[in-house]
């Protein structure tokens, strides 16, 4: 196991004897504290298991909020080169094809590019996995393949290991027949709890919202088809020559710890998306959180890699200079007030939600071809 891993751990074992962490969760005013507390040792377990950029938002966010606050969307073990480096040899742009959805994003000032190294490795595992039937929703292009490598830090067998594991994964949950489900979908995600917004940030990247106080739901396998279908609608709005990482927005007003979930979807949500959707968080912005949330995550920072703390950020929607803050982050014109934006209606409006769905129109390609 890597070093950083168990020197987190150590750390984190002092935490509850510290005189700053200690009293503050034993405090009266916190009625769940006993709760939380008596998950807090399975969780840390599955938590560790995790890459780094996911260990610092779901220490942060897991603790009260796991199963809705999260969205997949991971990087890679510690060590590991950063997505954004710049690589050594000459770097390769990602393919220019149409984009799949009108309402898709704008193209990126930047695209990520990869190493001659990374290259080589890409038509090695594409080599390794050609005998796999294709998937309706996730093609195993040149985009695709890069995220397992870089998931596993370009190691190739585990790479190729962790992608055969995805895509039994993606046959066993029925990932590219989700609509077939889509009455049971809808259901769940009438409220929304979750839903990708109809705008994108200022670098192109879909946006993913999670509202918590809007869960409706005691199902555990809804709640997995609810975040699963969230995670495929929202990749299949990228453009393939744009940003394949997704803007994180979860807001926490009106939040309850009646609204958490129990450790099995915990559980499960974290193995959603540490193994199936690596590569995915390119920011996470945390509305409204609770101070319980806020705290818990900045005290842990010192444990956090520093990529990853730069990821991650709280805005309260009354402050005006966090409001400055998150106009530079996506357009606040296109966005109601509960998500930092302008507007007195809803982004979220069920019936056109459903009616402009991109995996629905991406299925009914793939059956007429």
């Amino acid at each position: 196991r890597d070093p950083f891993g168990r020197a987190r751990h150590r750390a984190h074992a002092r935490i509850p004897s510290s005189p700053q962490c200690g009293p503050a969760l034993r405090a009266p005013a916190i009625p769940a504290a006993g709760a939380i507390l008596s998950e807090v040792p399975d969780l840390w377990r599955g938590v560790r298991s995790l890459s780094d950029s996911w260990r610092g938002v779901l220490l942060g966010v897991l603790l009260t909020f796991a199963a809705q606050a999260l969205m997949g969307l991971f990087s890679r073990p510690a060590g590991a080169k950063p997505a954004g480096a710049k690589p050594a040899g000459a770097a390769k742009a990602l393919p220019v094809v149409p984009p799949m959805h009108a309402a898709a994003a704008p193209r990126a000032v930047e695209l990520s590019p990869w190493s001659d190294e990374e290259a080589a490795l890409i038509l090695q595992l594409r080599a390794l996995v050609a005998g796999e039937p294709p998937c309706k929703n996730m093609p195993l292009d040149d985009g695709c393949l890069v995220r397992f490598l870089r998931a596993r830090n370009l190691n190739l067998g585990k790479a190729e290991a962790m992608l055969r594991a995805h895509l039994e994964w993606r046959k066993r949950f029925g990932a590219d027949t989700i609509m077939e489900r889509s009455e049971q979908i809808q259901q769940e995600l009438s409220t929304g709890k979750t839903f990708v917004a109809p705008f994108v940030d200022r670098e192109g990247r879909s946006i993913l919202v999670m509202r918590p106080n809007k869960e409706n739901s005691t199902s555990h396998e809804g709640k997995m088809l609810a975040l699963v279908y969230s995670l495929e609608r929202a990749a299949a709005e990228m453009r393939i020559d744009g940003p394949q990482k997704l803007f994180l927005v979860i807001d926490f007003k009106g939040y309850s710890m009646l609204n958490a979930p129990p450790m099995k979807t915990n559980m499960e949500t974290l193995a959603i998306l540490q193994n199936h959707y690596p590569e995915r968080l390119g920011k996470a912005v945390l509305l409204d959180a609770p101070w319980l949330i806020s705290g818990v995550f900045h005290a842990l920072q010192p444990f956090i890699d520093p990529t990853t703390r730069e990821k991650v950020v709280f805005y309260s929607t009354t402050n005006p200079t966090h409001l400055e803050a998150i106009e530079k982050l996506y357009d606040r014109s296109k966005a109601e007030k509960a998500l930092g934006g302008m507007l007195d209606e809803p982004t979220f409006d069920a019936e056109r939600y459903f009616a402009h769905d991109p995996l629905r129109a991406k299925n009914k390609v793939a059956r007429v071809a």
